[in-house]
Protein backbone atom coordinates (compact mmCIF):
# COMPACT_ATOMS: atom_id res chain seq x y z
CA UNK A 1 0.00 0.00 0.00
CA UNK A 2 1.04 3.46 -0.34
CA UNK A 3 2.15 5.85 2.53
CA UNK A 4 -0.80 6.96 4.48
CA UNK A 5 -3.10 4.70 3.36
CA UNK A 6 -5.45 2.98 5.89
CA UNK A 7 -7.18 0.30 3.28
CA UNK A 8 -6.30 -3.43 4.51
CA UNK A 9 -6.45 -5.74 1.51
CA UNK A 10 -7.97 -9.62 2.40
CA UNK A 11 -7.66 -11.91 -0.80
CA UNK A 12 -10.11 -14.89 -0.62
CA UNK A 13 -9.60 -17.17 -3.19
CA UNK A 14 -10.29 -14.69 -6.59
CA UNK A 15 -11.68 -12.44 -4.72
CA UNK A 16 -10.22 -9.49 -2.55
CA UNK A 17 -12.02 -7.24 0.05
CA UNK A 18 -11.34 -3.76 0.87
CA UNK A 19 -11.68 -2.62 4.35
CA UNK A 20 -10.90 0.36 6.07
CA UNK A 21 -11.69 -0.95 9.86
CA UNK A 22 -11.63 -4.81 10.78
CA UNK A 23 -14.74 -6.40 9.70
CA UNK A 24 -15.69 -3.35 7.50
CA UNK A 25 -15.64 -3.93 4.33
CA UNK A 26 -15.78 -1.37 1.92
CA UNK A 27 -15.11 -2.65 -1.63
CA UNK A 28 -15.37 -6.42 -2.91
CA UNK A 29 -14.04 -7.18 -6.20
CA UNK A 30 -14.19 -10.63 -8.09
CA UNK A 31 -11.33 -11.15 -10.33
CA UNK A 32 -13.03 -14.14 -12.17
CA UNK A 33 -16.55 -12.20 -13.08
CA UNK A 34 -14.89 -8.80 -12.42
CA UNK A 35 -17.73 -7.71 -10.75
CA UNK A 36 -17.37 -5.01 -8.04
CA UNK A 37 -19.14 -3.99 -4.85
CA UNK A 38 -18.31 -0.34 -3.30
CA UNK A 39 -19.52 0.72 -0.18
CA UNK A 40 -19.63 4.70 0.74
CA UNK A 41 -21.75 7.21 2.87
CA UNK A 42 -24.67 5.65 3.05
CA UNK A 43 -25.04 3.44 -0.09
CA UNK A 44 -23.64 0.94 -2.41
CA UNK A 45 -22.78 1.31 -6.21
CA UNK A 46 -22.79 -2.63 -7.81
CA UNK A 47 -20.90 -3.07 -11.25
CA UNK A 48 -20.90 -6.16 -13.08
CA UNK A 49 -17.30 -5.75 -14.89
CA UNK A 50 -14.70 -3.77 -13.06
CA UNK A 51 -13.78 -1.41 -15.96
CA UNK A 52 -17.68 -0.36 -15.36
CA UNK A 53 -16.85 1.61 -12.63
CA UNK A 54 -15.67 4.45 -12.71
CA UNK A 55 -17.11 5.61 -15.88
CA UNK A 56 -20.77 4.57 -13.57
CA UNK A 57 -19.59 6.46 -11.00
CA UNK A 58 -18.55 9.81 -12.91
CA UNK A 59 -22.27 10.11 -14.77
CA UNK A 60 -23.83 9.82 -11.75
CA UNK A 61 -22.89 13.47 -11.39
CA UNK A 62 -25.02 14.38 -14.41
CA UNK A 63 -28.13 12.84 -12.36
CA UNK A 64 -27.79 14.45 -9.43
CA UNK A 65 -30.79 16.56 -9.55
CA UNK A 66 -32.78 13.27 -9.88
CA UNK A 67 -30.77 11.56 -7.49
CA UNK A 68 -31.98 14.52 -4.67
CA UNK A 69 -34.89 14.10 -5.26
CA UNK A 70 -35.71 10.86 -5.30
CA UNK A 71 -33.78 10.86 -1.54
CA UNK A 72 -36.58 11.86 -0.33
CA UNK A 73 -39.33 9.26 -1.49
CA UNK A 74 -41.44 6.94 0.97
CA UNK A 75 -39.59 4.37 0.43
CA UNK A 76 -36.58 2.95 2.68
CA UNK A 77 -34.06 2.19 -0.05
CA UNK A 78 -33.91 4.28 -3.42
CA UNK A 79 -32.58 2.30 -6.24
CA UNK A 80 -31.31 3.85 -9.68
CA UNK A 81 -29.76 1.61 -12.51
CA UNK A 82 -27.59 2.39 -15.85
CA UNK A 83 -27.89 -0.69 -17.85
CA UNK A 84 -26.33 -3.14 -15.30
CA UNK A 85 -25.22 -0.74 -13.14
CA UNK A 86 -26.67 0.17 -9.84
CA UNK A 87 -26.39 2.67 -7.09
CA UNK A 88 -28.63 1.96 -4.18
CA UNK A 89 -28.93 4.58 -1.22
CA UNK A 90 -31.28 5.35 1.85
CA UNK A 91 -33.96 7.65 2.20
CA UNK A 92 -32.55 11.08 2.79
CA UNK A 93 -29.23 10.30 2.35
CA UNK A 94 -26.75 13.04 1.23
CA UNK A 95 -26.45 12.29 -2.32
CA UNK A 96 -23.83 14.75 -2.69
CA UNK A 97 -21.57 13.26 -0.32
CA UNK A 98 -22.46 9.66 -1.36
CA UNK A 99 -21.34 10.90 -4.72
CA UNK A 100 -18.30 12.56 -3.47
CA UNK A 101 -17.29 9.43 -1.06
CA UNK A 102 -18.05 6.83 -4.37
CA UNK A 103 -15.64 9.01 -6.74
CA UNK A 104 -13.21 9.33 -3.93
CA UNK A 105 -13.20 5.05 -3.14
CA UNK A 106 -12.77 4.80 -7.13
CA UNK A 107 -9.68 6.67 -7.26
CA UNK A 108 -8.25 5.31 -4.70
CA UNK A 109 -8.96 1.65 -6.14
CA UNK A 110 -7.24 2.75 -9.11
CA UNK A 111 -4.05 3.36 -7.17
CA UNK A 112 -3.91 -0.30 -6.26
Amino acid sequence: MSKGASFNVLFIGYMAQIQKEPQVVHASLDFVSGYVTLQADGGVVYVPRIRDLRPFVSSLRQDIDELRKRSGEECCEIKVSHGNNTLCFQRGGDVSQLLISSRNAVQKLGRY
